[in-house]
């Protein structure tokens, strides 16, 4: 199952959902879209099928390292997600830089275009339009979502409108179109040309802000030797973005694959057969835990196991707190927490510290003290608390569900 964020919480309940409908979570397994992509982009099957790359997708060496922006259309919330990422000799891939993106996605631009659409025609007739005409509203939907990927570097877009839309509009103007938009747009029967000036307005500000981020992490030191930038999702398709790319980073290969809305689907197959595609990741939070017996205290103490912007070993435990147990306790519950703060929190009731999972520890019965040593594992895509009586040796897992 694919998933935008490891610790996103739509994205982790709808495992729950999985989970729910029969799934066997042992056959489940969650796979980032963004590295999912660059799987299916990496392939020889891809590479042989890529009829239109803006670049040679035969720049997947061992060694080689590059950003995956992932550009989400109307179906995937209309967010950016880039990861940074290098091949390794094994053929996995190691993140280099931590995940990040922004709302300036495909959806994003759908909703400029509704919004000039509604300055066009009228709010008010456009609402009534959507209520009582739905089949034609989704049919509308369904051609800006199109026409948005196929828009050109000359700022060329045509819409076609269905009738039931013009007919309330002349209800209340007959002259169909609003007056300040006579000199930007044309209807044509039923089809409505934009100028170009329309058309760059609607995308400039998007394009702006993605180029404006990855020069940032291009920026960054860890990010040093990207020699590729991969543009994948529906989004990716429209000529004027790849166009802004390949301009603006013209020292870099652009790559984008045919039809690049189903990378991520075809890279999640190539992953399922894959035991450990991903060997290494950057920690996006800080992750510690707080132990009690049985019952949280709001001022415990938040203890930093793993600090963000850690690089983290697939499979690798990370050890960071010993935790005491008295003879008479009957059991352990180890309580997780993440921040995304700057620093790492002092007590987990501070702002931005949120607990993602938990595991409760049945303790031996022992007539002395012991200790458990904490660890947090990490898999790709999950993170399991360690713990480690240093008297008998005997260890207890429990891997974090993240939707507590």
């Amino acid at each position: 199952m694919t998933i935008k964020d490891i610790t996103g919480k739509n994205e982790l309940k709808a495992v729950d959902v999985c989970k729910k409908a029969g799934i066997d979570g042992e056959r489940l397994t969650l796979a980032l879209e963004p590295e999912a992509a660059a799987f299916c982009c990496k392939s020889d099957e891809t590479e042989r099928r890529a009829s239109r790359p803006v670049g040679n997708i035969g720049s997947f060496d061992t060694g080689a390292r590059f950003l995956v922006v992932d550009l989400g259309g109307i179906y995937k919330g209309g967010t950016v997600d880039i990861t940074s990422n290098e091949i390794l000799d094994s053929g996995q891939l190691k993140e280099i830089h931590g995940a990040s993106g922004g709302p300036w996605g495909g959806n994003t631009i759908n909703s400029r275009i509704w919004k000039l659409l509604r300055g066009i025609f009228g709010d008010k007739t456009v609402s009534k339009f959507i209520a009582e005409h739905r089949n034609d509203y989704l049919e509308l939907a369904r051609t800006v979502e199109l026409k948005k990927r196929t828009v050109t570097s000359d700022g060329k877009m045509r819409l076609e409108i269905p009738f039931s839309l013009i007919i309330e509009t002349q209800k209340s103007n007959p002259d169909t179109i609003a007056e300040e938009y006579k000199d930007k747009v044309k209807l044509i029967k039923r089809i409505l040309i934009f100028s170009p000036d329309v058309v760059l307005q609607i995308f400039k500000d998007g394009i702006d802000k993605i180029i404006m981020h990855v020069q940032e992490l291009l920026d960054q030191p860890e990010t040093k030797g990207v020699s590729t930038i991969l543009l994948v999702g529906g989004y990716a398709s429209c000529d004027l973005l790849k166009d802004a790319m390949k301009t603006k980073f013209d020292n870099l290969t652009v790559i984008c694959p045919l039809d690049p809305d189903l990378a991520v689907l075809k890279g999640a197959v190539i992953m399922g057969h894959m035991d450990t595609p991903i060997l290494g990741r950057i920690a996006k939070c800080h992750y510690g835990i707080a132990v009690f017996p049985c019952s949280a205290s709001p001022e415990e103490e938040f203890h930093t196991i793993i600090r963000k912007g850690q690089p983290i070993q697939v499979n690798e435990i990370v050890t960071g707190y010993d935790f005491p147990i008295t003879f008479n306790k009957e059991e352990a519950v180890i309580q997780m927490y993440a921040s995304d703060e700057k620093e790492p929190p002092k007590v987990i009731s501070q702002d931005n510290c949120s607990k993602i999972g938990h595991i409760r520890i049945k303790l031996p019965r022992s007539r002395r003290e012991a200790r458990l040593k904490i660890g947090i594992s990490t898999s790709e895509t999950e993170f399991k608390v360690v713990a480690r009586d240093e008297h008998t040796g005997k260890c207890f897992e429990g891997v974090c569900s993240f939707l507590n």
